[in-house]
């Protein structure tokens, strides 16, 4: 017996102490959820009235209509109004922490004030022991009582979570759409990527594959280097170059950049600016090829607004 009241009385106290709590705490995290429910219930509860006075004016304007249906109609919408404003009780976690905790604290009172009437039981055996179920009883009544309150709560809780997702994902699907649009727009409004900037080698465009070059063995020649914009736009931020296989030699300047990757050599040449229609001349090139034979260069353009290309032209060696 003594074992059971305390056990009761722990249970009594996790409620307290936990349960209701991280239920109310819970109901306040789900803010935008609580929201969205208040106004639907005020809603549904100003509706509720607006019908009520509707079927009233009917009464007092003696519109004839069957007693029982009026009646009815009244009913029903006093339940609306009636459920209405309980569902909007439990959206408000201050109210439902006195109202949870009330019951929770009277049944937890009962039991401490049964276990005092156990431990004197010895002392006045004839009414200790019958005294002690009538408090066992209503302490446990309150405990069912919160319970259902708790209940109520649980189901309010996970409608509150239902209504924050559904929010949060029609959110995320507006945002998303509002990107779309905004890229939409932008897209729209940006220029495609000039596609007519070449580069020029010994004076010919490099539009393709097909360009050959001849060099003598071990001879070095300054290659011509230049770039046309044959666009009506200006170019920005031009960044172009060369590759060759390390069986060239590639004279090191400051007027263009020069790295080795592995088996081959990079050079970079920038220009800020290229106005449109307008064919530039740059520094050459100076290359010596040290074997003989076909090899293949490769050429690149890209730039803030110029399509990156890559293309290859011949040099061969004899």
């Amino acid at each position: 017996m003594e074992a059971s009241i305390q056990l009761f009385g722990y249970l009594v106290l996790t409620f307290i102490g936990f349960v209701a709590p991280i239920v109310v705490l819970t109901l306040s995290i789900y803010h935008e959820g609580s929201s969205i429910l208040q106004q639907q219930y005020v809603s549904e509860r100003e509706n509720a009235e607006e019908n009520i006075k509707e079927q009233l004016k009917k009464i007092a304007s003696g519109e004839e209509m069957v007693e029982s249906e009026i009646k009815g109609n009244l009913k029903k919408l006093r339940d609306i109004k009636k459920n209405a404003e309980s569902k909007l009780s439990y959206l408000n976690p201050k109210k439902q922490i006195i109202k949870l905790l009330l019951p929770l604290g009277i049944s937890f009172i009962l039991v401490e004030l049964a276990q005092i009437y156990f431990f004197q039981s010895v002392k006045i055996s004839k009414y200790s022991i019958p005294l002690i179920y009538p408090l066992l009883l209503i302490a446990i009544s309150f405990f069912c009582i919160a319970l259902f309150i708790l209940w109520k709560l649980a189901d309010i809780i996970l409608k509150v979570k239902n209504a924050s997702d559904d929010k949060r994902i029609k959110d995320e699907q507006d945002n998303r759409q509002a990107i779309l649009s905004l890229l939409e727009r932008v897209q729209k409004n940006t220029p495609s990527p000039l596609t007519k900037v070449y580069m020029k080698i010994e004076g010919e465009e490099v539009k393709d594959d097909k360009l050959e070059f001849s060099l003598t063995v071990e001879e070095k020649k300054d290659l011509k280097i230049g770039i046309i914009n044959s666009e009506t736009r200006m170019a920005k931020n031009i960044e172009m170059g060369l590759v060759f296989p390390t069986s060239f030699i590639v004279e090191k300047i400051k007027r263009y950049s020069f790295t080795v990757d592995g088996s081959q050599q990079v050079i970079r040449y920038k220009q800020d600016l290229l106005q449109g229609g307008t064919n530039l001349i740059l520094d050459p090139l100076q290359i010596t090829p040290l074997t003989k034979g076909s090899h293949t260069i490769t050429v690149f353009i890209k730039g803030e607004n110029v399509e990156q290309v890559y293309r290859k032209f011949i040099i061969k060696v004899a």
